[in-house]
């Protein structure tokens, strides 16, 4: 600066020759003169256009010069985060040209980095997803941006605000099962969805209205669950704030028996043959442990594990049309309002010729003690049963079950049932 008065105190001023913040002072020379002065703007300065104002504190004569403030810049899309992980949107200015940005949380150098990105040719970035990893806890972060090149940095307050949930019981050994869903921290006066395994499309266990954010009901876990981890989610109905807690299902499963799992045998009894499905021939699937017997037919009581129940309205259906001739129990027999058994692939096509025979009433009975599903085929409907497998053949027969068939602890049905021979029937 120049032309000042001799020997004059010069303050240098932000934005006001009179008010300003004195961002810097110089004395002049004899000639009125000084240079190399140091000028501090304060941390709080805006973006944008302002002026320095050089004042002389004795001639009072005063000099301006435009600057221009264009300190790194960040925003987001939503400052607060109501599930884990969680993204937003985050838009920079201001950084170097096409330089590396990345994104950190709660330290510029060695928080979590949360992505980075590469910026425009004039140092910005457009709504860059940013994803605040699971395990951060609730209330105020920071997330910093920082340029690879240039140093910069940038750095926006978030606000983290997760519900959670909590179940009285996590573990049960049978089915159906009850436990007290606990969650808190959601919207006032919301109402909470709960659903098994999946946020979206789960099984509902019901709904609750929160009380100040918070509230809790009694949930049934279902039967028909596999054996292992599953989830409880509680999801906000206004907020859309999801929550979850894990619990494990130990229930006995019933499976294969070791020894004659699938048993197809000919009316004749042992030894006795003649590849062909007749009326008087028997299919029996065994388990190694007893079933729900309600969850084969609807009509039977779970609560007898003595004695045997049966059907003699059954339809057993010998399927030729397919790839292999398969035998299944078609409709709900009279007295299951639900009726649940499974396929048996016979392994060959020439049971039957290529045609569909239908034995009605057939019997279906469930022995308890010996664990046993059994089979024994009715009136044959026409005679597409008439063709005899040649004779010496091998094949295995698979059976499928049911995905309603339960043990009694109420786990789902799992195993592998075959029966191999040289005949069937």
């Amino acid at each position: 600066m120049e032309y000042f008065g001799a020997s004059e105190t010069v303050n240098l001023r932000l934005d006001n020759a009179t008010t300003g913040t004195i961002v810097g002072t110089a004395t002049s020379n004899a000639l009125g003169a000084a240079s190399a002065i140091t000028v501090t703007i304060p941390a709080a300065t805006s973006n944008g256009a302002h002026t320095i104002y050089a004042v002389g504190a004795t001639s009072a004569k005063q000099g301006s010069i435009a600057i221009t403030v264009a300190l790194p810049t960040i925003s987001l899309s939503s400052a607060t985060i109501v599930n884990l992980p969680g993204s937003t949107n985050a838009t920079l200015a201001n950084f170097g040209v096409s330089e590396t940005v990345t994104f950190r949380l709660d330290d510029a150098s060695t928080g979590a980095s949360l992505g980075s990105s590469t910026t425009t040719s004039a140092g910005a970035l457009s709504a860059f997803a940013i994803t605040v990893p699971a395990g951060t806890s609730n209330g105020s972060h920071t997330v910093y941006a920082v340029g690879g090149t240039s140093a910069k940095s940038a750095s926006i307050a978030i606000t983290v605000d997760i519900a959670s949930l909590s179940l009285g019981t996590t573990s049960f050994a049978t089915l159906t099962g009850t436990t007290t869903a606990s969650a808190s921290n959601f919207s006032a006066t919301e109402t909470v969805t709960f659903r098994l395994d999946n946020s979206s499309t789960g099984t509902s266990l019901g709904t609750t209205p929160m009380s100040s954010g918070a509230g809790s009901r009694s949930l049934t876990i279902p039967t028909n669950l596999t054996n292992g981890a599953h989830t409880v989610y509680a999801i906000g109905g206004t907020s859309g704030k999801i929550a979850s807690a894990a619990f494990t299902v130990t229930a006995a499963e019933a499976t294969n028996a070791a020894a004659s799992p699938l048993l197809i045998t000919n009316k004749g009894g042992a030894g006795s043959t003649s590849r062909q499905a007749e009326v008087g021939d028997t299919i029996t699937v065994s388990f190694d442990s007893r079933l729900r017997p309600a969850s084969i037919c609807s009509g039977w009581s779970d609560a007898n594990t003595t004695s045997t129940q049966s059907i003699t309205t059954a339809s057993v259906v010998l399927n030729g049309t397919g790839t292999n001739s398969t035998i299944s129990i078609t409709g709900n027999p009279t007295g299951c309002t639900t009726f649940n058994f499974g396929t048996i692939d016979l392994g060959r096509s020439d049971f039957t010729n290529g045609a569909n025979t239908t034995f009605a009433s057939s019997t279906v009975a469930w022995d308890p003690v010996n664990k046993q599903i059994k089979i024994t085929l009715g009136t044959v409907s026409g005679t597409n049963n008439t063709v005899r497998a040649p004779n010496g053949i091998t094949a295995t027969a698979t059976f499928t079950q049911s995905a309603n068939l339960l043990s009694e602890a109420g786990a789902s049905v799992s195993g592998t049932w075959t029966f191999s021979g040289q005949t069937f029937f």
